[in-house]
C-alpha cells in the first residue's frame, strides 16, 4: 500500500482544529465601529439634494433641515455610539470627535 497522502478523517480534524483556534482569536479582536459613517453619508446626500433641487430638505430621523442654498438650519451635536458629530451653523461644516 502506498501512503503518500492524508486520509479524509485526518484532514477534517485538522480543519476543525484550525477553525476553532481562529474563532477563539477573532473573539478577542475588537472591530472598528463604523456606524457613524451612515449618518455622515445621509447628511451629505441630503445637503446635495437641497443644492441640486433648490428646495428645503429634511434629514431623516433628526431635526436638521437644509435650505436651498445647502446651509443647515441650526447648529447641533449628535451622539452616535460614543462618537460626537458636531454640525456648525451656516455652511453645515461637520466636526467629528
Amino acid at each position: 500500500m502506498n501512503n503518500k497522502g492524508f486520509s479524509l478523517l485526518e484532514m477534517l480534524l485538522t480543519m476543525m482544529l484550525i477553525s476553532s483556534l481562529s474563532l477563539l482569536a477573532l473573539k478577542n479582536y475588537s472591530f472598528i465601529d463604523l456606524s457613524h459613517l451612515d449618518f455622515l453619508n445621509d447628511y451629505l446626500i441630503s445637503q446635495n439634494e437641497a443644492l441640486t433641487n433648490r428646495q428645503t430638505i429634511a434629514l431623516n430621523n433628526h431635526d436638521i433641515y437644509f435650505y436651498p442654498s445647502g446651509r443647515v438650519n441650526r447648529a447641533n451635536t449628535i451622539k452616535i455610539n460614543n462618537h460626537k458629530i458636531i454640525i456648525h451653523l451656516g455652511n453645515g461644516h461637520i466636526a467629528y470627535e
